[in-house]
């Protein structure tokens, strides 16, 4: 490759009568000025005699190239740039001197030996000489220029995200004092609650947005003095070419931290949405509403009010207390009859799903149909017709569920929102029963005939298949339901057996955690996970429900005997603190107050 300024032989031939005389090197770091003898190409040094025996003595040195001096002077060097004067990083005694084109990095003598002697790095000075005026220069300064611009749009953008934080904060304590002054005095406690989880959120989010800001302000001066002390370097060629070196590496770390806030430098705008109980008054034991966060676009970074069909919704927080599962007791508050006029025939209830607070979809077998039931009055207020019998539901987001259809070995997906609807079907590969899905958007099937578990992708391609432990022996018989529990920040799946009356916990990769049995739990069906972490699971062959601990010890049975009758399916309303339980054959679901 061409150099800069390299001059050739014959230039080179009739300046070396003009040259001053050359001297050693090595000698002269120590203030002697002892006239060369000979050129060591690879080092890139002029060595006097005893250096250049020195030179050859060393094993690491021996193969390389010395060239004689005529006379005490360099008649095979070229015109070279300025002699650098920064000192290696690493040899603190070393001047930089190599350039590696390889790995595009500056070196000292030692770093070369130590790190690129296969790399052949080029000295600097032979280099540099009219660096200034080339391409790799003026790219180097148009893309500080960019960076630069990029780094000031965000720090405005991160300005305005903090502003937009701050007052959506204010305006949510507006709307939930609005809220409370609609209600009566038993309310007090609830809306204190929510404003300090708004303050709390707000400081929060301000907070990572300042962090932001503060980061985007010290890389847009670091970029405005590079671009100084790059320009005052601009006569001294080699100090350029290392500085613009090392100032490229740093812009690129900048550039993967923009990259980082790209996706997350925005307005952290929350939402508040009355509960139904706080509008229509209905039981001193709602929570007054919920703090939702809204995902913006950078196109669209205002929330529209009372939307209840957002669709990137990321935290839905209520204010709530937690029950004390092992000391609670359980008073029956009313039995929700699903049995309809649009059905053909009694209900049988298979599966549970809470929408939202107080609110249910129930799938039910024999009317091949899903309903949507409010809690609180027991009123059917949507009914879906499906095109076989499902077993089981789960949530997906705020406006779609999953139903799965064993008849067809099919899952069919429903919209919630307003009316219940039809969409998407995928199918599977068996019965399909119990379904529940993981906080990626991943589905947890078992089937059936074999028995097995899969976790599939929301189009239904399978990722993982369970159906053995580690000796191959066979885990699942007849697994008609299953759940996914968070514990210690990973996911784990949480399987009944009503064949072999076992509970098995997994790993999402099929790893066996733990097996539970108990004399007193008998044909496992439903189970789900309350607020503490703790299992519920319906014992139906032995008419009670108990609680199991993520340790797999049975904590307690919370009901049974004339409490009870076959349970089949389980669901948990936290906020409501209400346990919904229905039995296989029965129209009705038995809600409990869980005190």
């Amino acid at each position: 490759m061409e150099v800069p300024g390299r001059k050739t032989s014959r230039d080179q031939k009739l300046a070396s009568d003009q040259d001053d005389p050359v001297y050693c090197q090595p000698c002269g770091k120590t203030g002697k000025h002892i006239r060369a003898k000979s050129h060591c190409s690879d080092c890139q040094e002029d060595l006097c005699k005893q250096c250049c025996d020195y030179h050859k003595q060393l094993k690491v040195l021996e193969s390389h190239k010395l060239t004689d001096i005529s006379d005490g002077k360099d008649t095979t060097r070229r015109k070279q740039g300025s002699v650098p004067t920064i000192i290696c990083r690493v040899h603190t005694d070393e001047l930089i001197k190599f350039y590696c084109r390889i790995h595009k990095v500056t070196a000292c003598a030692a770093c070369a030996v130590q790190n690129h002697v296969t790399c052949k790095p080029e000295y600097i000075p032979d280099i540099s000489l009219g660096y200034k005026d080339g391409s790799d220069y003026t790219q180097l300064n148009t893309d500080i220029d960019t960076l630069l611009k990029k780094v000031t749009g965000f720090l405005k953008c991160t300005e305005e995200n903090i502003k937009k934080t701050d007052d959506n904060g204010r305006d949510l304590v507006s709307e939930i004092r609005k809220c409370r002054q609609e209600l009566n005095q038993y309310l007090d406690k609830k809306e204190k609650e929510l404003i300090q989880e708004t303050e709390k959120r707000r400081q929060n989010d301000i907070k990572s947005l300042h962090q932001i800001r503060d980061d985007c302000k010290t890389m847009s001066q670091q970029m405005s003095d590079t671009k100084t002390n790059l320009r005052k370097m601009e006569k001294q060629s080699s100090d350029l070419l290392i500085a613009c070196t090392d100032t490229a590496t740093k812009m690129n770390e900048m550039k993967d931290r923009m990259d980082k806030y790209d996706k997350t430098s925005k307005p952290f705008i929350y939402q508040f949405t009355k509960s139904e109980f706080s509008i229509s008054l209905g039981s001193s034991r709602c929570p007054i509403g919920s703090i939702t966060k809204v995902e913006q676009s950078k196109q669209d970074s205002k929330p529209k009010r009372g939307n209840r069909n957002l669709q990137n919704v990321n935290v839905d927080t209520k204010v709530m207390s937690t029950a004390d599962w092992e000391h609670c007791q359980f008073e029956v508050e009313r039995d929700l009859i699903i049995k309809c006029a649009q059905d053909e025939i009694g209900s049988t209830i298979t599966g549970l799903a809470l929408l939202r607070p107080n609110v249910l979809l129930v799938a039910d077998y024999e009317n091949m149909c899903v309903k949507r039931v409010n809690i609180n009055t027991g009123a059917i207020n949507a009914y879906l017709r499906l095109p076989s019998g499902p077993w089981d539901i789960t949530i997906l987001g705020l406006d779609q569920a999953a139903v799965t259809l064993p008849t067809k070995r099919k899952i069919q997906f429903i919209s919630t929102s307003s009316e219940l609807s039809l969409l998407h079907v995928t199918t599977v590969d068996g019965e399909c029963h119990g379904i529940c899905s993981t906080t990626d958007d991943k589905l947890i099937v078992s089937f059936i005939e074999p028995g097995k578990v899969e976790v599939l992708n929301i189009n239904g391609s399978v990722l993982c298949t369970i159906s053995t432990d580690a000796r191959g022996k066979s885990l699942f018989s007849y697994p008609f339901y299953l759940t996914v529990v968070t514990e210690n920040d990973q996911e784990v799946i949480y399987v009944s057996d009503q064949d072999t009356d076992t509970l098995t916990k997994l790993t999402m990769t099929g790893q066996v955690l733990l097996t539970y049995r108990d004399k007193d739990l008998k044909c496992p069906q439903g189970l789900t996970s309350p607020d503490d972490g703790q299992l519920l699971v319906c014992g139906y062959g032995s008419d009670n429900v108990q609680l199991v601990s993520r340790n797999g010890k049975k904590v307690r049975t919370l009901l049974c005997g004339d409490e009870i009758d076959s349970p089949h399916i389980i669901c948990y309303d936290a906020s409501m603190r209400t346990l919904c339980v229905a039995s296989y054959y029965r129209s009705e679901i038995k809600v409990y107050r869980v005190k």
